[in-house]
């Protein structure tokens, strides 16, 4: 269950501002889970290495997170039920899918809004060499400019009525298509698609 063992557990509350970065060496435990929660997250900040889901943001949530870091997370990371995520210049990367089918570097769904875009070059969201960089269903994800390479699936994979707006970003090198927009949509000018191991764009 990636809900539970986590580093920090909110539930319907204001939640203390994290303010430390840590290392939770490849163990079994999640890393940070607000629940009906809103809270903040320093730049710099999070936690990498857990091996179940490194940050997840669900039940209506609000949290400002920009710059974080959940690299590397063996579930990814989730934002679901409702919640809103904002987190500019944020490094999810590396998300490895231990046992977590839809695992992301960031997964949105259920009405949910996720936004880490950059409005310059300086500074984009990593979002790189996960199974999915952006899985998005019946939500919102703003990323443009973000780093979704590397994918081994889908660099931005969105179904079910879901919309991600990714001008710009970089969606090169997906095992398989480097966007997957069979049932959604996804605006992506100016985005970065080559070599993907199937098609640069299935819709």
């Amino acid at each position: 269950d990636n809900y539970s063992n986590t580093i920090m557990y909110t539930d319907n509350c204001s939640a203390p501002t994290w303010d430390v970065l840590v290392d939770a060496e490849e163990k079994d435990v999640a890393g940070i889970t607000y629940h009906a929660a809103t809270g903040s997250i320093e730049s710099g900040k999070g936690v990498n290495n857990a091996n179940r889901m490194g940050l997840i943001v669900s039940a209506a949530s609000v949290v400002f997170a920009h710059g974080c870091q959940f690299k590397n997370s063996g579930n990814g990371n989730r934002t679901t039920t409702g919640s809103t995520l904002t987190a500019f210049g944020c490094d999810l990367s590396g998300a490895r899918y231990l046992s977590e089918p839809q695992a992301a570097c960031m997964d949105v769904s259920r009405g949910s809004t996720f936004n880490c875009a950059s409005n310059t070059a300086q500074n984009p969201s990593n979002l790189s060499g996960g199974q999915f960089g952006i899985n998005c269903r019946r939500s919102f994800v703003s990323a443009s400019r973000a780093n979704l390479s590397g994918a081994s699936e889908n660099g931005i994979r969105v179904g079910y009525g879901g919309k991600v707006e990714a001008d710009g970003s970089d969606c090169s090198n997906s095992g398989s298509h480097s966007i997957n927009a069979s049932s959604g949509e996804v605006w992506a000018r100016g985005s970065k698609l080559d070599n993907s191991g199937f098609r640069g764009v299935l819709c």
